[in-house]
Formats: C-alpha cells, structure tokens, sequence
C-alpha cells in the first residue's frame, strides 16, 4: 500500500519544465558513453519528469536499460539520479522520446525509372531516421552494398530522400548476353559459353544456360564476360 501510494504522488508530481534541460543533458551524456560513434546521431526530447519531490539542484545523471543490439529509440522511460549527492538512490524519473538522424542521400534534380545515379545527382543530408521500418539509403549503404553505380527502379521528383528500394545495382551483364562459365579445379578446367538469363551485377548469383550441354546453371558474375561456376540446377 505505501509503494502504491509513492507511485501515485511521483505520477502527480510533475517538475516544472525547467527541468527539462537537465534531464535531457543527462540522457545525451549516457548515450554519448555508450555510444561515443553515433552520440551526434541522438535527439533527446523529454515529454514528463516524475518525482516525489522537486528534482535537487545540480547535474543529473540518468540510467536505463540499452539494448544489446542496435541504437536505443522512440519512448524511453529513464531514472535520474543527482550527480552531486552521490547517492545510488533515484531522486525521479523520466519519459524521453530519442529520435536518431543520419546521412541520407536525396535527389538533387527529378530522376526517371532506369537512369543511372551520379555522384551529380546526390546531395547528402541529415534527416530523421528513427522509423526504421523507413530503410533509407545512405552513403555508408550505397557504399558498402550497392557500390558507386546505381540504377532507379522508379521516378523520383526532386528532394526525395531515396530509400534502399529505389535503387538497385547497375547490371554488368544482361539477360541474353554471352559469358564464359569456368569450373576451375586443381588439375582441371572447364569452360563454357553460356548465355545470362536475367539482369546481374558483379558478385551476383545468376542462373546460365548453355546451349551445347542444354543444361542450366548457377554462377557467380565476375565480369562482363566471365562468370564461376556455383551448382547445376
């Protein structure tokens, strides 16, 4: 009944919003620590303070629980804890909204389904990224997984942030273009002329078919002309 009752007065005690500074100072400096990389990506917003009575003069420290993958986001409930008394007890409590941005490409001018992306059609910007049902294309993503040539998989106007779907990697080879298919092992090698049956980029898997042996394989592309051998389908 008495922790009903002190859970009933924290909930009606709400700190003045000049406590919301603190708060968020707070939170910033643990995510900072936990994350000393990405600190500059988080927003802290503080939607209500909790206390059992006004939050003490000075620093304040925060503390919650962080996931052990990804970057924490969305509504998160946080307790406070005077940085000056030093005591381990909690002096209130928190509901903060962390919002994360990140470096996303956007189109600079109106680009059509199927024309190559520049360098000169890109500007990067900082925007709001933390629905992450939203998979935004960024440069680290651009560079790591798709690579410098891309190719618009729709029309896009002018200021769209370009999202992972919007694009894919210009093919190095076309369906109906002829490759050599080599089966490289120790003490022997096989080559054959294979036509591509879909559209594929270097380290791509792709299915060949060739015609003197009317059989059909997997490889992988790793040119414009050859591909390795991966299975017979």
């Amino acid at each position: 009944m008495i922790r009903l009752s002190a859970l009933i007065l924290s909930l009606l005690f709400v700190s003045p919003g000049g406590d919301d500074a603190r708060v968020e100072s707070a939170v910033r400096q643990l995510l900072s620590n936990s994350f000393p990389s990405d600190c500059w990506r988080f927003n802290v917003d503080t939607r209500r303070v909790m206390s059992d009575a006004p939050l003490p003069d000075g620093e304040l420290t925060a503390s919650f629980a962080i996931a052990a993958a990804g970057l924490p986001s969305g509504h998160t409930m946080v307790e406070l804890y005077s940085a000056t008394r030093g005591s381990a007890d909690p002096v209130g409590r928190a509901l903060v909204f962390v919002s994360i941005s990140d470096s996303v490409l956007v189109a600079k001018r109106s680009i059509v389904r199927g024309e190559i992306i520049g360098d000169d059609l890109l500007v990067s910007e900082i925007r709001d990224v933390t629905n992450r049902r939203t998979q935004y294309l960024t440069p680290a993503f651009r560079r790591d997984v798709i690579g410098p040539e891309m190719v618009a998989k729709r029309d896009m106007a002018s200021g769209r942030a370009l999202l992972r779907t919007d694009v894919e990697t210009q093919p190095t080879v076309h369906a109906n273009d002829s490759v050599e298919l080599i089966l490289d092992r120790p003490g022997f090698r096989i080559s054959l002329q294979c036509l591509v049956r879909e559209n594929a980029a270097i380290g791509q898997d792709v299915r060949l078919i060739c015609k003197d042996t009317g059989r059909m394989y997997r490889a992988r592309i790793e040119s414009s002309t050859t591909a390795t051998w991966l299975e017979t389908l």
